[in-house]
This record gives C-alpha cells, sequence and structure tokens, in this order.
C-alpha cells in the first residue's frame, strides 16, 4: 500500500506541475525503500524526506534508494534509514555521477584533440624540435649532465659537523656554483 501525500499547504499546491511531479516521484521512491526495507512509515516521515531531499536531483535520488533498497541492514540498524545516512547515500551516487560525467567529458575533449592533431599538424608544434633548434641556431653549448656525486664516506663526517661548520660548508657550495654560473655566461 502506497502512502499518497497531499499538500497541506499552499505553497505547496501551487508549486509547477514538474515540481509536483518530481516531488510524487521522490514520494513513490521512499515508499519503495520503505516496503523494501520492511519498514513502516507515516506520511509525516515521507512528508519531511521528501522535504528535505527535493534540492537533489532525481536519477542521484534514485541511484542511492537502489543501492539502499540492496543493501543488508547492520545489526541494531532501523529498517527506514535515517535521514544523514540517506543523505550520504545521495551524495556519494551525486559524486559519482559527476565524477562519471567528468571522465567521459575529459575522454571526448583528449579524443577530439587527437582527431584535430591529425587533421591539421600544422596547428602544432613539438617543444623539444623547437628547442633543439634554438640552441643550434644560436650555438649554444649543451653541457652533457653531470653524474651524481657519491656521498657514501662524507655522510658519517657530515654528523660531527656543528651548525657553524654546515655554514661555512654551504657558503664553498654557493661559491662555487657562482664560480660555475660566471664561467657558463662567458
Amino acid at each position: 500500500m502506497k502512502p499518497s501525500i497531499k499538500p497541506n499547504s499552499e505553497q505547496t499546491a501551487i508549486l509547477p506541475r514538474s515540481k509536483r511531479s518530481e516531488r510524487d516521484l521522490i514520494v513513490q521512491m521512499l515508499a519503495l525503500l520503505a516496503e523494501a526495507r520492511q519498514a513502516p512509515i507515516s506520511e509525516q516521515t515521507l512528508e519531511l524526506y521528501c522535504s528535505r531531499l527535493a534540492h537533489y536531483g532525481i536519477d542521484d535520488i534514485r541511484a542511492a534508494i537502489e543501492k539502499l533498497m540492496f543493501t543488508r541492514r547492520e545489526e541494531g540498524e532501523t529498517a527506514f534509514p535515517d535521514l544523514p545516512t540517506l543523505d550520504e547515500y545521495i551524495r556519494a551516487a551525486k559524486n559519482a555521477r559527476l565524477r562519471t560525467e567528468r571522465e567521459q567529458r575529459e575522454r571526448a575533449e583528449a579524443e577530439a584533440e587527437e582527431r584535430d592533431r591529425h587533421e591539421h599538424p600544422e596547428n602544432y608544434f613539438d617543444v623539444r624540435q623547437m628547442i633543439h633548434e634554438f640552441v643550434k641556431s644560436n650555438g649554444i653549448e649543451v653541457l652533457p649532465p653531470q653524474k651524481p656525486v657519491s656521498l657514501e664516506g662524507v655522510t658519517a663526517a657530515l654528523e660531527v659537523l656543528t651548525a657553524a661548520d654546515l655554514r661555512a660548508l654551504a657558503d664553498v657550495v654557493e661559491k662555487r656554483e657562482g664560480m660555475k654560473r660566471r664561467e657558463r655566461r662567458v
């Protein structure tokens, strides 16, 4: 037996047809959830839940209710979920829907860009190739990467250094780096 909720105020009675049908749909889904979980539910509870959930999308509410319909109740859990639990399920459904929509949109954009790259390669350029041509045309010497310095024996020595020793060491390193930069400019 599905409960029917009649508008009890002027505000709900003058809702546009689409809002009334959405509201009726929410009531039907909540009644279905109550039936599936074998929960007695009053018209006042349906009215409260409906008014609190009306700002969510129908698809998000439907997804949450479908999930709750097939979720076993925990020990001591009420048959009909409380409002915060239902709200949590609806938010999770909404987030999943938004994530899926975003992934589909990003995939479509990437596919469109890939098609455009193949159809109009003149609109795209290879940054590595541009840098290589710039370096070559300006006569810039590219230094080979330096090998990392081994610090195996140095680690033990660093442990006994004082703060003053570390500052002095940092000054020496800075001075060497500054000399290297000046050499490169010349």
